[in-house]
């Protein structure tokens, strides 16, 4: 709310300074040192993760070889480097710091110009969503990878093939699900010039197979030789306490945001070709999202698509009036708010 009110109500003041960026990384140092000065013992993860920081604290050539550490290389690697530190709280807040930089380097490659107050107001709408203190404070992999990814999706808009490998790779080493993600992104991209009504329609048939139970458990994935999906989790259903099946919150809460894009989009007045390309891998993120109901952890597919909500509003408000985007957003925060106290 603060970013968003220094952004609206300073930002004739803040573009004509040459350190108006200076806004925009205090902000993101401020954001990272409330999530890293976090207690340890606020999420399930956090403990985790000190742990596993104290392992690499013993030894980091014996750290680098176990495999009782996550197997991403670079994730592990910066883990054996933090872990040399005097205590994990550093790692932690250097962590935290990493990801709220990296939100806000995003924001910096998004923002339609390079004004210091269209960055800041494009990182107050990233950061609104309920999925960003997840994130930097108990799923950090995909928190460090997350950014990447989001470049790498920017430079594919921009044909940049070359950054868009390098951004990929750097994503893949610190989380290897963002594969996946990525390949959805370039299903979007493929696709940019398919009308976006086929895209809602498709996303209508999927809801209605996750409402019927239907997810990606049911895929025949032994007819190829592989194993069978539901075989894979089957193990860690049984030790974790997780909720799967249809989630009537989530599927409500993509597809309401969808309904508002695609209003809000017909009162959009400048182009918004970029908006279009990510609203297309937003749809298709939420089809993937909605058959993973049914597998744990689904809330972490659905980050890769409440990611891009914050950017979509901001795209898809800002030719109107202030007080319309003023109220956009703080519906936006209202909403996402809600969801994190529920």
């Amino acid at each position: 709310m603060a970013m968003y009110a220094v952004s609206a109500m300073c930002g004739r003041r803040i573009d004509a300074t040459s350190r108006g960026s200076i806004i925009l990384v205090g902000f993101a140092v401020l954001l990272g040192l409330f999530t890293g000065l976090r207690p340890y013992d606020l999420n399930p993860d956090t403990p985790l993760y000190t742990q596993v920081l104290m392992f690499a604290h013993e030894g980091v050539g014996n750290f680098l070889k176990s495999d009782a550490v996550t197997s991403e290389p670079l994730f592990k690697l910066i883990f054996g480097v933090l872990g040399m530190l005097p205590s994990p709280r550093m790692a932690l807040v250097i962590i935290s710091l990493a990801c709220c930089g990296g939100i806000a380097a995003c924001a910096a490659a998004f923002s339609p110009d390079r004004r210091a107050s269209v960055q800041l107001a494009m990182f107050a709408f990233m950061m609104a969503t309920f999925s960003f203190f997840n994130l930097s404070t108990n799923i950090i992999r995909n928190g460090l990878s997350m950014p990447l990814f989001l470049l790498a999706v920017y430079y594919l808009y921009k044909e940049q093939p070359w950054r868009v490998a390098i951004f990929s790779v750097l994503s893949l080493l610190l989380h290897y699900s963002s594969a996946m993600f990525m390949g959805v992104a370039l299903v979007a991209w493929i696709a940019r010039n398919v009308k976006l009504r086929y895209f809602v329609i498709a996303l209508g048939v999927v809801l209605a197979l996750a409402a019927a139970g239907i997810s990606v458990v049911d895929i025949p994935t032994e007819r190829f030789g592989l194993p069978g999906i539901y075989d894979v989790i089957h193990y860690y259903k049984m030790d974790l306490e997780y909720k799967v099946g249809f989630r009537p919150d989530f599927a409500a809460y993509n597809t309401l945001l969808l309904a508002a894009f695609l209003i809000l989009r017909r009162y959009t007045k400048s182009g918004h070709e970029l908006a279009d390309f990510l609203l297309r891998t937003y749809v298709l993120m939420s089809c993937l999202f909605f058959m993973w109901f049914s597998l744990l952890y689904s809330d972490r597919v659905g980050t890769y698509s409440w990611v891009l909500t914050g950017i979509l509003l901001f795209y898809y408000t800002r030719t109107l009036r202030l007080q319309w985007r003023i109220a956009a957003f703080v519906t936006f925060v209202a909403l996402n708010g809600a969801i994190l106290l529920k």
